[in-house]
């Protein structure tokens, strides 16, 4: 409730800010116990006037996305205690919203961490499965990380009083670079075919060539320590492969190639196809991992109002054997432009404020413990 805006009694100040019998007036400083924290247009000290704590409402809230002066006329005076966290889940809310247009002194006193929302990792990117051309490379483009959301956000004059931590929403992580190239044919050294011709023998080696591949990881989600409501999501993996388990048993032979006619169990131009996919990206470090290398995986969420990681796939690329027709291959070079994506940054900790945060009674608003930008 609300102390009147006309003639007000001290059952009026008992009711809304507590207190017991005799009472006086001294009680009611600013910054006392009972107010329970600085207030502009109430004195601190000496002579107290009742006028003063007219159409003053002392409240507490948590949960999310929490309006401190929800409900209140502009011109009526609030302090706001946080009873426990206070959070959101939509970067484009803060968790603690002190709304525009108050002209009535405002004090918020935190002493509940405060957790702004987390962004989302970015798509990974695709990969092609070409069996034509015989040839595999990235498709599209990775996805960029979200921007974390803001934790507080004054858009009215307030004093601030933070004793916990206020932590921005985390960055998204960059989505997964894909990767993909043909390993070129190996000759095995086994003998494959003896062609007699005008008298003249030639001998022809069983040879593969590997198609290799994988769509990039999803990248992550931002973190947040102080509540899994405030975390970002994760987002998919680059489609265009076939398996996530990049392993000898999910390997294509899709060029059979010629028989051997001396060896039989070999073949001379036989192409062997593994594209694996990547996985879905979900929150914090749990990337989207790739099957054939780690440079294609997600980038990793932001924690607890820090950036999130970029990626980039380049150069020769280590993975999991293929073993076929008498050959092996276990890295090969990256195909197109490194193009990964760029992780989310940071969110906003305390927005607004450069312009909106006071001092009350002479007492300067405190920052204390935050993550995250300020503006």
């Amino acid at each position: 409730m609300t102390t009147p805006t006309g003639a007000i009694s001290f059952a009026n100040l008992q009711s809304e800010f507590g207190g017991s019998n005799p009472i006086s007036l001294s009680e009611y400083y600013s910054g006392g116990s009972l107010l329970g924290a600085p207030l502009n247009n109430v004195a601190s000290s000496g002579a107290i006037n009742m006028n003063s704590l007219r159409n003053v409402d002392k409240r507490s809230g948590s949960g999310n996305q929490v309006n401190v002066r929800s409900g209140l006329p502009n011109a009526t005076s609030c302090i706001f205690i946080t009873s426990d966290t206070c959070y959101s889940n939509d970067s484009g809310v803060a968790a603690l919203t002190v709304p525009s247009g108050a002209t009535g002194a405002t004090t918020v006193v935190i002493n509940h961490n405060i957790a702004g929302k987390g962004g989302s990792g970015g798509q990974g990117q695709g990969v092609t499965n070409d069996t034509s051309n015989h040839d595999c490379s990235p498709t599209g483009s990775a996805g960029n990380g979200a921007g974390g959301g803001p934790a507080l956000s004054l858009s009215s004059p307030t004093f601030v009083d933070n004793n916990a931590a206020i932590r921005a929403g985390s960055g998204g992580g960059g989505g997964g670079s894909a990767f993909g190239g043909e390993h070129g044919f190996i000759s095995n050294g086994i003998t494959c075919t003896t062609i007699n011709l005008k008298g003249i023998i030639t001998n022809t080696n069983g040879n593969t060539a590997f198609l290799i591949g994988s769509g990039g990881g999803g990248g992550a989600g931002g973190n947040s320590n102080i509540t899994n409501n405030a975390d970002g999501a994760g987002n998919n993996a680059g489609g265009g492969g076939h398996a996530t388990n990049f392993t000898d048993g999910n390997r294509n032979v899709y060029v059979t190639g010629t028989q051997c006619t001396a060896n039989t169990s070999y073949h001379t131009g036989r192409r062997v196809r593994m594209v694996a996919n990547s996985n879905s990206g979900s929150t914090g470090n749990s990337v989207g991992s790739s099957g054939i290398s780690s440079a294609c995986n997600g980038g990793s969420g932001g924690g607890d109002g820090n950036a999130g990681a970029s990626t980039n796939a380049s150069g020769n690329l280590s993975h999991p054997a293929i073993s076929e027709n008498g050959n092996s291959v276990s890295s090969t070079s990256a195909t197109g432009s490194p193009d990964g994506g760029s992780g989310g940054g940071a969110g906003i900790a305390l927005q607004g404020w450069n312009n909106r945060a006071t001092s009350a009674n002479g007492i300067s608003s405190t920052q204390g413990t935050y993550t995250g930008g300020v503006s």
